[in-house]
């Protein structure tokens, strides 16, 4: 299609799939990988390959690396130097801030020794 053939229909609209391929806007429906097999048909690529990115971490390997990891640890020692008797307090803030969905907190701390 030419660009004002293009726009006449668009106009920058967001299509549905099924709607754009009815009014000539895509040649097929389908996902990634059947864009990336047309893409590689049309210039006539036998291998290649995809890297997906930003690369996500299992949350398995995230918790291995955090409880092995020893800058993380050398950080944490450091911050706990510095803060002293208020790193407990420190600590608990994190926790709340990294924890996801509802949430029901005390309103003192439990030291657990």
């Amino acid at each position: 299609m030419s660009r004002d053939s293009v726009h006449a229909i668009a106009q920058g609209r967001v299509w549905t799939g099924r709607a754009a391929l009815d009014n000539g806007l895509v040649d097929a429906l389908g996902g990634l990988d059947r864009a990336l097999a047309s893409a590689a048909n049309l210039t006539d690529l036998e291998e290649y390959r995809i890297t997906t990115y930003p690369k996500v971490k299992d949350p398995l390997q995230q918790l291995v690396e955090e409880l092995l990891g020893e800058e993380n640890v050398r950080a944490e020692v450091m911050l706990q130097s510095e803060l002293g008797e208020w790193y407990p307090y420190y600590r608990h803030f994190k926790q709340i801030q990294d924890s996801k969905g509802a949430q029901a907190r005390l309103p003192f701390i439990v030291p657990f020794n």
